[in-house]
């Protein structure tokens, strides 16, 4: 490959023992430059690669960090590369969901979820992506007991759903971290949901015999952060719609679920230069995720953010109970931007890992973090726990994705949380909720 060519260049560059390299690799053989430009005959390096290099003259600087820089890079995605084939992929996911986990009791049906005979299993959660909300799809999770419960139950259809349609663009990650427009267009990414647990559905539930136009299930809304999808809290939407809730995840502007909507001045312009204007278009789409769940007759509703979405739903107006999860601004912008006095009104869980590489890390710190809470929401329930990182958080099946569609930023790609992380990250933000969500609206 063209990274490993470039190593060994660079190897013979600094002057450092081919030899020894040669043996290293002999089970293999590669490219050993000698002294005078030869090189054997079993290489596969091109010719017009090495022309006009001169091999006895010293390196410079910038091609040492550069050569460095590649190699580590590379380095760090092959080996995560190598845990991730599909088939570890889809083993690891299914563990990992917590409707698995959470499934343990056995529950009555007409039919069985995973036949496909059309009858909804009491133990499982339906899953939409009918619903649009911002011009864009959005994700619909609700307990399917809201299907045999419906006024006329035997006229829904529920089929069972073995992956999630999870889009990813690694150009968009690329075009707004290094403003190259680099990497792959948005592509169709199937994420494993588990042993015929999750069932496709109306994105509406039906209303309940007799419930009048007052719905008994519990509403949640779920915030992304900058640069990921609707589906980064999908363990945490599959826990709360076994809990009783009806979730809706939009696909913010800043999602890396379509190719649209990159800022021209990068990462660090969204987050400063169009700081406002961003969020503004944020609370918006929330908005709207909280005016369709009204309309199904839910009057108690959650929000849940991670990273840039913890900030956004700390910024909604409304008593709401709340749940950010890794959701801070550097000290150069004012803490009050991120918490509405509305936050003090209703209970609010705040978590953060103190390992997360985001809030715990130069601007921002562990202590920051807890200062900010204690002035802004004093009474907020907090959870910080050790070794967890600012991706240890998400739905490891999102996560373990990310490395294969990131282009030359793949060796950036985080490692995917383990099952007991995501499982105690589903279950603190359902508990929580459930516990709070109808006292505070």
């Amino acid at each position: 490959p063209c990274w490993l060519k470039l190593g060994l260049m660079g190897l013979h560059e600094l002057w450092t023992l081919p030899p020894l390299v040669s043996a290293c690799c002999s089970a293999r053989p590669v490219a050993v430059l000698e002294p005078d430009g030869c090189h054997d005959a079993t290489s596969r390096t091109s010719d017009a690669i090495l022309n006009g290099i001169d091999l006895r003259r010293p390196p410079t600087l910038a091609t040492v960090v550069l050569l460095a820089g590649i190699g580590a890079v590379k380095w760090r995605g092959l080996r995560r590369r190598r845990a991730r084939c599909p088939v570890q992929l889809r083993l690891h996911a299914a563990r990992a969901s917590p409707l698995r986990r959470s499934a343990t009791a056995p529950v009555a049906a007409t039919g069985s979820a995973g036949t496909g005979d059309g009858d909804a299993d009491s133990g499982s959660v339906v899953y939409s992506e009918d619903l649009r909300l911002g011009g864009r799809p959005a994700s619909v999770w609700y307990p399917s007991d809201a299907l045999s419960g419906g006024s006329d139950p035997q006229s829904i259809a529920a089929a069972p759903l073995d992956a999630y349609r999870f889009v990813f663009s690694g150009r968009k990650i690329c075009s707004t971290v290094l403003g190259l427009p680099l990497g792959d267009s948005a592509q169709m990414v199937k994420l494993p949901t588990g042993e015929g647990r999750l069932l496709t559905g109306p994105a509406e539930p039906p209303p309940r015999r007799g419930s009048g136009s007052v719905s008994p299930w519990r509403g949640a809304v779920l915030a992304h952060g900058l640069l990921c999808s609707r589906f980064d809290l999908a363990h945490v939407a599959e826990a709360l719609a076994m809990d009783g809730f009806v979730v809706v995840a939009p696909e913010m502007p800043d999602s890396v679920g379509h190719d649209g909507g990159a800022s021209p001045f990068g990462a660090l312009g969204e987050l400063f230069l169009q700081r406002r204007e961003g969020e503004e278009k944020r609370r918006r789409l929330v908005d709207e995720a909280i005016a369709w769940l009204r309309c199904q007759g839910i009057s108690h509703i959650g929000l849940v953010g991670h990273s840039r979405g913890g900030v956004t739903i700390s910024q909604m107006d409304g008593k709401y109970c709340r749940v950010n999860i890794a959701g801070f601004q550097p000290p150069q912008v004012d803490a009050g931007e991120t918490f509405s006095a509305c936050v003090r009104k209703a209970p609010i869980l705040v978590v953060c890992g103190q390992e997360d590489e985001v809030c715990t890390r130069p601007p921002l710190s562990m202590d920051y973090v807890q200062q900010t809470v204690g002035a802004f929401a004093p009474h907020a329930e907090t959870w910080y726990p050790a070794r967890l990182g600012h991706f240890d958080v998400l739905d490891p099946r999102v996560v373990g994705s990310w490395g294969s569609f990131m282009g030359p930023l793949e060796g950036l790609a985080p490692t995917p949380p383990s099952q007991e992380v995501a499982r105690e990250v589903a279950s603190r933000v359902a508990s929580f909720l459930s516990a709070n969500v109808e006292a505070s609206t």
